[in-house]
């Protein structure tokens, strides 16, 4: 019994060793895998080449719809090429622009009212008339007092003040008149934008890839309506070793070449605009980003082209030997 406990205990040690073997075996293989399609410092030529970078997309936006409502109409189809402002889908406005004629005509009769200066000029003259009538009586009493008696000239004087009063209310209206011109003004831009928030328009350049709503089905705001991806300028990613990396990379020129099918191997130009402040413990790799013009539409996001990175001249490639020194 003991015989058998011993050798049961062996092949247990015997198989957990073979575990841990094979383990680390995968993660060296790994490691030896990473290694080989990060960057490789050329120091005669002052470039760093990553032989199997990763191309992918810069920006890619799920459109919402900003009003509710029941879509009208979907003016764009998977595949089609889209610019800044377009109009990709409409959701039913017949309300909306109800409400916004009203508004323009509501607008529109307030500032005819602001323009009827009538009110204000009756008042004037009405008190230019009174004025007038107070000046000769206040005359004539002065030149031959007892022949207007005290209540006529205090009539009049309360007629012209009045008249004052009635001056002050006229110009009061006109200018609450005004202001709420100005009220129908922002009511009128309120419901012009209510019309506009139902058009779905395009935020970026790029590519319509999926149509999420159609025609007919309801749509609260927030809700996804399509998705555009934009591929006239790409990313491209590449492992470079910190061994490898210079002190200053980002802004460094770069080029990818790759194979089109059907052509001839093509390079595009770009710049390093990221290099990652994290360092794999495993491969000690770090990721390096740049960004490539496609205009042309030739580069796809998943393939892998060759990355050079062209180096500052007044940047040394750094060694294990000059960082320990550095320190």
């Amino acid at each position: 019994m003991t015989r058998n406990h011993t050798l049961a205990r062996a092949m247990f040690i015997h198989s957990e060793n073979k575990l841990q073997a094979i383990i680390i075996l995968w993660l060296l293989s790994v490691a030896a895998s990473s290694a080989a399609i990060s960057a490789r410092a050329d120091e005669g030529s002052g470039q760093l080449v990553i032989e199997s970078a990763l191309l992918r997309l810069t920006q890619q936006i799920e459109v919402p719809a900003r009003a509710q409502g029941v879509i009208a109409s979907m003016n764009v189809a998977e595949g089609e090429l889209v610019r800044p402002g377009m109009v990709l889908a409409q959701v039913d406005d017949a309300e909306a622009t109800l409400l916004n004629d009203r508004a323009g005509m509501e607008l529109q009769l307030q500032k005819e009212k602001v323009r009827n200066d009538v009110a204000i000029r009756t008042a004037q003259k009405a008190l230019a008339f009174h004025r007038a009538a107070f000046e000769r009586l206040d005359k004539a009493v002065r030149g031959l007092p007892g022949s207007i008696s005290l209540s006529e000239l205090e009539e009049v004087r309360f007629q012209t003040d009045q008249a004052e009063l009635e001056l002050e209310q006229a110009q009061y209206e006109l200018r609450i008149d005004q202001q709420t011109a100005d009220l129908k003004s922002k009511e009128l831009e309120l419901t012009r934008f209510n019309v506009g928030v139902r058009k779905i328009t395009a935020p970026i350049n790029g590519v319509v890839v999926e149509v999420l709503r159609h025609p007919g089905e309801w749509v609260e705001p927030g809700d996804k309506v399509l998705r555009i991806v934009r591929i006239d300028r790409l990313r491209v990613e590449g492992l470079v070793h910190v061994r490898d990396l210079p002190p200053e990379l980002v802004g460094a020129a770069v080029t990818i070449a790759i194979d089109i099918p059907g052509a001839r191997q093509k390079e595009f130009p770009g710049i390093v605009t990221f290099v990652s402040p994290e360092v794999n413990p495993v491969n000690g790799q770090t990721r390096v980003w740049a960004e490539v013009d496609n205009k042309e539409n030739v580069l796809r996001p998943g393939l892998r082209p060759r990355m050079t990175i062209v180096l500052p001249k007044s940047d040394k490639v750094a060694t294990p030997e000059s960082r320990q020194s550095a320190q």
